[in-house]
């Protein structure tokens, strides 16, 4: 039962220019049925499993002109989604999702139904494992499609994760058009992690100023199958005391195509790693086509891409002007 808001199965509910503010332990509003926020405030709530709004797996729910934000999901195992819970089908529209935390994923957004973001920031969400913007997973034992999110024209900036600073993609399907992914911050994919069977495409979206306190500045995939489309990787960071892989990219298995995206000005520092200032791959295989390899920086080795023992394929894409080289075992370049 929700804290402040609840609608059953059979329930119709819109809510216009309201504000919920319980403040309880059990999360600010539940939707089993249907539901439209319209210049709706959702804030300071919290919650075990979820903070601000939880939508489930029969709910169908409409957010337009709102704010979720400051909320919370402190469950030690169960703290998923500080400020939304999307089982369901459910679209966001001009809504900022700004300073939810949660402790174990999605510090902004836990995803497992069918999501639609549109002209949306989600900003500012803190998690201590994984997605601090997104987290984005099926749950088979409830579902037969895999959860898809779709983000259009929006940015995922300074979010905080352990894994995946912006967004996590576990399994589902993520598409992201016309898209800013800035200044967020992991351990590993400062600005995205595509992982295990998740499937990625970013499409005129920029992914830029990230970092990354071991692996993957910019964008990590790890088994995965990821595919950019004029979306710039630049200026992103792998630092660490110990030792830092992929200052922009990290290919960790899976496949990668990158198609007139350019990765530039990205860097990877550690006092024994620094590997892979503009891409590190160490597994899978990694496909450049029109996106030159410019202006990146390693500590060690490989400035513009270091190849441990993956497939690199090089198409009408310089590799220049990268320091202290430009390529460590990549054949061609």
């Amino acid at each position: 039962m929700a804290g402040g808001v609840a609608n059953d199965t059979d329930g119709t509910l819109t809510m216009v220019d309201s504000i919920v503010n319980d403040n309880t332990t059990a999360g600010g509003i539940i939707n089993d049925g249907t539901m439209t926020l319209s210049k709706v405030t959702v804030r300071n709530n919290q919650g075990d499993q979820f903070g601000g709004i939880a939508n489930d797996i029969d709910g169908t729910l409409v957010i337009s002109n709102s704010t979720v934000d400051q909320n919370s999901s402190t469950g030690k195992s169960l703290g998923f989604a500080g400020g939304l819970f999307n089982f369901g089908t459910a679209s966001l529209t001009n809504t900022n999702v700004s300073g939810n935390s949660s402790t174990v994923e999605g510090g902004g957004i836990e995803n497992r139904g069918q999501l639609r973001v549109t002209n949306c920031q989600i900003t500012n969400n803190t998690t201590q494992m994984i997605g601090g913007g997104f987290d984005n997973r099926n749950d088979l034992t409830a579902f037969k499609n895999p959860a898809a999110v779709t983000v259009v024209n929006s940015s995922i900036t300074r979010n905080k994760a352990f894994t995946g600073g912006g967004l996590f993609n576990l399994d589902g399907v993520f598409a992201l058009t016309g898209t800013s992914i800035d200044d967020n911050t992991a351990q590993e994919g400062g600005g995205v992690e595509n992982s295990f069977r998740g499937t990625t495409t970013l499409t005129n979206s920029r992914v830029s100023r990230n970092t990354a306190t071991v692996d993957g500045g910019g964008v990590v995939n790890d088994r995965g199958k990821l595919t950019l489309i004029d979306s710039p990787i630049d200026g992103n960071n792998a630092i660490s005391t110990s030792g830092a892989k992929g200052g922009g990219l990290a290919v960790f298995g899976g496949t990668v195509q990158a198609n007139d995206s350019p990765v530039t000005h990205n860097s990877a520092s550690g006092p024994i790693g620094g590997l892979g200032g503009g891409i590190v791959v160490s597994d899978g295989s990694l496909t450049l086509y029109h996106s030159h390899v410019t202006a990146n920086t390693a500590s060690t080795n490989g400035g513009g891409i270091y190849n441990f023992s993956g497939s690199v394929s090089i198409q009408m894409s310089p590799v220049e002007g990268n320091k202290p080289n430009d390529c460590f075992n990549v054949p061609g370049c």
